[in-house]
């Protein structure tokens, strides 16, 4: 009597996870795109002091867009953060190679897309992470009197950037718009379908619920 009834539990236990797999497969897009979803906002664009292109792209798409910002007349200046030189740039210089360090390629090509010199502010001091940006942004933001910012950065990104961004600013008076790039790769639609794309989001991801978590 108790091995039937044992049969009869194990039975329906591995019935109901058949049951739950298979709705977990046939839902999984909508769950992956819902997922997908959390790590983008983009905020009205509106007129503010300042464009903010975040570091940690070197493709160009968030000059595109902070320059295509400018010229629409959004915002009078375009500041750049920096990331720190990678080692390899001193191997080179020690062969005879003169690499473009993270500000002369961020400036080439601000300048090459038409934002002149005196639009350009350069926030000198290196950065290793988001956090890290949104102090130093805080700080010449308090030292500037500037009351809004638009921030640029690519879309997986701008979810976690803009927390993080309002969790560093806190009580100041200042107006943050988070309007990232639309040139970038990532699709909040397909994003697990490509090896790349699934690897970043998944890594976004646990970035995005640990700041949460902490801060």
């Amino acid at each position: 009597m108790l091995k039937a009834r044992w049969r009869s539990f194990v039975a329906f236990a591995f019935v109901v996870m058949c049951v739950l797999l298979g709705s977990l497969y046939v839902a999984r897009a909508p769950l992956l795109s819902w997922l997908g979803s959390l790590m983008i906002v983009v905020d009205p664009i509106q007129a503010s002091d300042a464009i903010v292109i975040l570091d940690g792209s070197y493709f160009g798409e968030r000059e595109i867009v902070a320059t295509d910002l400018y010229k629409d007349g959004y915002a009078p200046r375009v500041a750049v953060t920096l990331g720190y030189e990678p080692q390899s740039s001193e191997m080179l210089r020690q062969r005879s190679v003169s690499p473009a360090s993270p500000k002369e390629f961020k400036l080439l090509l601000l300048r090459e897309l038409g934002v002149p010199d005196d639009a350009i502010v350069v926030l000198e001091e290196g950065v290793e992470s988001t956090f890290d940006e949104a102090n130093l942004v805080a700080n010449w933001v308090d030292d500037a009197n500037i009351g809004s910012l638009i921030l640029v950065t690519t879309r997986f990104h701008s979810a976690r950037a803009l927390y993080i961004f309002q969790r560093v600013f806190g009580d100041r008076n200042v107006r943050l718009t988070m309007y990232p790039t639309s040139v970038d790769y990532f699709n909040p639609e397909t994003w697990w379908r490509n090896r790349t794309t699934l690897r970043i989001g998944l890594f976004e991801l646990q970035k995005l619920f640990f700041y949460k978590l902490v801060y």
